[in-house]
């Protein structure tokens, strides 16, 4: 016999406790975006983050409502808080439009997985356009913000920088960068110099077998990858310290040829009938999920090689 399970709605973070101390076995909430519970006080998803953990240790689980009539407009930053209550721990999410739920269904597992396992920031947002991928490994190898006028690859290339590299290669670290793009794009032959990277083994150190948008695919990219890896590991005695940078998984989304297919046709049983529709067919959005799906799976192919 199923065990009737016991749902109660909660307002806040005390009336959750509350409902899970005098027996509730789940509760539903809302967050601050995306609910219909306007009259509720709702939750941040800092509140979500603790009320998942508050209940976890209970052995009760936690559901929140994503569930108002969705709007072009509205689905912007839907992918990015869906992931975000995934992180959180929540263990359902209510729903009542169609799209929600494939945009709900797992397009990175891989991703997910080092989300969870590993370091992870969600709370990373690009403040300038100019420099792009460039701007993004500056901050990430010098927590320093880049620069508001050019790109710091470019023109502060010449500096002294306490980055990663540089820190771990006073620790005895051999570092390196692996990008199958050429070398002096976003002046990397220069920058990574002054980052302390040891060696950089760029477009010219691979054979390019495979393209994919930019260049390189990635799980060709990551299979001649590991070959490195392996005799970096075989003629260094120290540690190592490695970037991978990767190429296809990049705007306009538009070369999926070469990708294995992510599926996003969405069926509702009716009762009498099954109902199968594709609404992201022949889209941008459609190509952008093939695209992430293949770039998980790429990364998950090289965590097992």
């Amino acid at each position: 016999m199923n065990k009737v399970e016991l749902l109660a709605p909660a307002g806040d973070l005390e009336r959750l406790k509350f409902s899970f101390l005098y027996g509730a076995d789940a509760c539903y909430i809302g967050g601050l975006d995306y609910s219909l519970r306007a009259n509720a006080q709702n939750f941040s998803l800092d509140q979500i983050k603790e009320a998942c953990l508050f209940a976890h240790k209970l052995n009760k689980k936690v559901y929140v409502t994503v569930n108002i009539i969705f709007h072009n407009e509205d689905t912007k930053d839907l992918e990015e808080y869906l992931k975000n209550l995934e992180i959180c721990g929540v263990d359902a999410i209510i729903i009542s439009d169609l799209f929600v739920a494939k945009l709900a269904s797992e397009v990175a597992p891989n991703l997910n997985k080092l989300a969870k396992e590993g370091i992870f920031f969600n709370n990373f947002y690009a403040e300038v356009g100019v420099g792009t991928s460039s701007d993004s490994e500056f901050t990430f190898n010098t927590s320093l913000m880049p620069s508001t006028k050019g790109t710091a690859f470019v023109n502060y290339f010449d500096r002294e920088y306490v980055a990663i590299p540089n820190l771990l290669k006073d620790k005895g670290y051999y570092t390196f960068s692996m990008h199958a793009n050429t070398g002096d794009f976003w002046n990397r032959n220069n920058m990574y110099k002054a980052l302390g990277y040891d060696d950089f083994y760029s477009k010219e150190s691979y054979v390019i077998d495979e393209t994919i948008g930019l260049g390189l695919s990635d799980k060709s990219f990551f299979r001649q990858s590991v070959e490195k890896i392996e005799k970096i590991k075989e003629t260094n005695d120290s540690p190592f310290y490695g970037l991978l940078i990767m190429l296809s998984n990049h705007t306009p989304f538009d070369d999926v040829d070469l990708m294995e297919e992510f599926d996003t046709t969405i069926s509702v049983d009716t009762g009498y009938s099954t109902i199968t529709r594709d609404y992201l067919e022949g889209t941008t959005m459609n190509n952008y999920l093939r695209s992430v799906h293949y770039a998980d799976s790429a990364i998950g192919e090289f965590i097992k090689e």
